[in-house]
């Protein structure tokens, strides 16, 4: 059953000016194995990362919510 869908968009020059503001911003996204795979990336592909799993985790979110409401 589908119950919604949509497009989430990050702007991916955004999300780099928050990590070049914040360094240590992705410790409060990724967790500790993805923090590793994260370090390891060269900094347009880690920024790329970053938003990816940022929105994953938000889709997760959403979902859980939509869950927690049929429930």
């Amino acid at each position: 059953m589908i119950i919604g869908n949509g497009i989430d968009i990050v702007e991916i020059d955004r999300m780099r000016a928050v990590s070049k503001r914040q360094p240590k911003f992705y410790k409060r996204i990724l967790v500790v194995k993805e923090q590793e795979q994260y370090l390891k990336l060269s900094s347009r592909r880690a920024v790329e990362f970053l938003a990816g799993r940022l929105l994953l985790k938000k889709l997760m979110q959403k979902r859980g919510e939509q869950e927690l409401e049929r429930s």
